[in-house]
């Protein structure tokens, strides 16, 4: 994403309401094509210079300009009442934040990592003894490298529950000063040591220009888009016009492999293109320039070195915005359709995947995001989730880059959309692309908002045929050992949380929640080397290894495997005393 334009009357006033973040001022909502070092290129299309404008610095009243050391502890409001199905409620309030919030990542403990706008800090948040996050702690960790700090990046949880940060459309100095960057960098963590590690850059790749010259140019770094595949893999998006280039990441050796797939329109590339992994292991995507889907093959299903993009048809409304090159999120739904909300105009539409891997899908209208007072919104660049009943949480707002915003429900068939009964506080004062989703194990959302963090309850219940099924699991373990455990949709039937382009917090992954019987107390068992990283699994056994922490306590638990949010039926199991002096 490319930070998008605001009122400098808002900017200002945002400025001047000392107990919130001032929003982006007005900035270039659009990359430029990139021009031959001999200027050749003809007919690029105008654009603004990024640096025209930045997002706003850090506030120098912030805990980090005070020295707040990594390792502080703040425990949230012990007197937040039980969460309302239908309501909002503050987790980092606006008016006392201990930080500013932005995107937010799923750790497979359980934790929850919230980033720090402006550093290189992130935060973890960690439920109380009952499973209540609003009730929890949170504990500042430790920087990434470097002084490593980027806005508008690929970040994801990989299979082994490390965590991986790549780019930057912007990246912020000592001082909290965010500059242009289009960053070629990126950095890894790993959870159990609370320690951080460097990613290797990509090195240029040929780009031929429209006047048919080769060049040699940076495609990766910015604001990418990025997914982990099902094989574990992270497929990491090119950044720039002329080029669908990607490349994965091996988690295991941390070494690049560029690919050079074909198929998406000569002039385009994946530039603001928000990618959607669906149940056969493709890629989809809806081009943002000609308005239309593609679905990527990876090579080990396409059967080529590189793999390759094809047609995905077309679908019935514009959706793309057709000035500023922007789009909403594309959800996949437990029905295996890929709802799509436009960055502008109101229509939403839906893809429904083919049946075999190099057929093109299909298209349909779907139901219209429309404010209180008649008003056509869109999320252009912005988050949407999939609740566990089906619903799709959304944002949308009558332009692009300005407020006010209206959260919307859309319900599983996709025949209604509606402004939610209970609108959240900040949701009049922030454009859409400020807001970051993220579907909590309680089947909440958590939503930061750049100057605060709220959880949405949600009230409808999943279906039991879109839970996790546990098929092996033992009945006796041994604290500070690793047991395996398998079973069914694991990964659960979508990645839970979405965004346009360079926000997406997926969660298709196994979490392991044990209750302790004899108290009801609550605790989160560390999974990690999941068998799959893949969504709508189906009939495929699937499974991980889960981690006992050689405290715990020892008796009779229940436990649960969680996916998106969904849990499956509880099996018992015995924990006894670790061995280990």
């Amino acid at each position: 994403m490319n930070l998008r334009q605001h009122p400098l009357s808002f900017a200002i006033g945002a400025l001047l309401a000392c107990t919130c973040l001032a929003l982006p001022a007005q900035a270039s909502h659009r990359h430029p094509r990139p021009v031959p070092p001999d200027g050749s290129t003809t007919a690029m299309r105008a654009s603004q210079d990024d640096n025209d404008n930045m997002p706003p610095p850090a506030p120098s009243h912030w805990p980090e300009a005070a020295g707040v050391p990594a390792g502080t502890v703040v425990q949230l409001n012990a007197n937040t009442s039980s969460a309302m199905v239908g309501t909002w409620q503050s987790l980092i309030p606006a008016d006392n934040p201990p930080f500013y919030p932005s995107t937010s990542l799923q750790l497979t403990n359980g934790d929850v990592m919230i980033r720090e706008y402006g550093t290189p800090y992130w935060w973890a948040l960690h439920p109380d003894a009952t499973g209540n996050y609003l009730k929890g702690t949170l504990t500042k960790l430790a920087p990434m490298p470097n002084g490593y700090a980027p806005l508008y990046e690929c970040h994801a949880v990989l299979a082994d529950g490390r965590v991986v940060v790549f780019g930057g459309e912007y990246l912020f100095d000592a001082n909290g000063n965010p500059t242009v960057a289009e960053a070629n960098e990126g950095a890894i963590y790993d959870p159990q040591t609370n320690t951080w590690g460097s990613l290797p850059s990509l090195p240029n790749q040929p780009l031929t220009f429209p006047n048919g010259k080769v060049y040699s140019y940076k495609v990766f770094g910015g604001d990418n888009s990025c997914v982990v595949m099902p094989n574990s893999q992270l497929l990491l998006a090119s950044n720039q016009y002329y080029t669908a280039d990607s490349a994965l990441l091996d988690p295991k050796t941390l070494t690049w492999t560029v690919l050079h797939p074909k198929g998406l329109p000569y002039t385009h590339g994946n530039l603001e293109n928000g990618w959607t992994l669906l149940p056969d292991g493709s890629v989809f995507t809806l081009d943002v320039e000609d308005n239309s889907g593609y679905r990527y093959l990876p090579p080990w299903l396409d059967g080529t070195p590189n793999g390759a993009w094809i047609p995905a048809g077309t679908p019935p409304v514009q959706l793309s915005d057709p000035r500023d090159y922007e789009i909403g999120p594309g959800l996949l739904r437990p029905d295996g359709t890929v709802l799509v909300v436009p960055a502008l105009g109101g229509n939403t539409a839906v893809y429904t995947p083919p049946t075999s891997l190099h057929g093109t899908g299909s298209w349909s209208a779907s139901a219209s995001l429309i404010d209180a007072n008649g008003i056509p919104q869109g999320t252009c660049d912005g988050p949407g989730s999939v609740l566990p009943d089906g619903t799709a949480l959304l944002i949308g707002a009558p332009e692009c880059y300005a407020p006010p915003s209206t959260y919307f429900s859309l319900d599983p068939s996709g025949t209604t959309a509606s402004p939610l009964a209970n609108q959240p506080a900040f949701a009049a004062g922030i454009p859409t692309f400020i807001a970051f989703n993220l579907t909590l194990p309680t089947g909440q959302v958590l939503v930061g908002s750049l100057n605060e963090a709220d959880t949405f309850t949600p009230s409808g219940s999943a279906s039991w045929d879109w839970a996790p099924v546990i098929m092996n699991s033992p009945n006796q373990v041994t604290a500070g050992t690793t047991f395996a455990i398998s079973g069914y949709q694991f990964n659960g039937l979508t990645q839970g949380s979405y965004y346009g382009d360079d926000g997406d917090s997926f969660t298709n992954y196994p979490l392991v929640r044990v209750t302790y019987r004899p108290t009801g107390a609550v605790s989160y068992l560390r999974t990690h080397d999941h068998t799959s990283m893949g969504v709508a699994t189906g009939s495929t056994l699937v499974g991980t290894q889960v981690d006992i922490p050689a405290n715990m306590q020892d008796g009779p638990y229940d436990l649960v495997v969680i996916a998106n949010g969904i849990a499956s039926q509880s099996v018992k199991i015995q924990i006894h005393k670790s061995t280990k002096k």
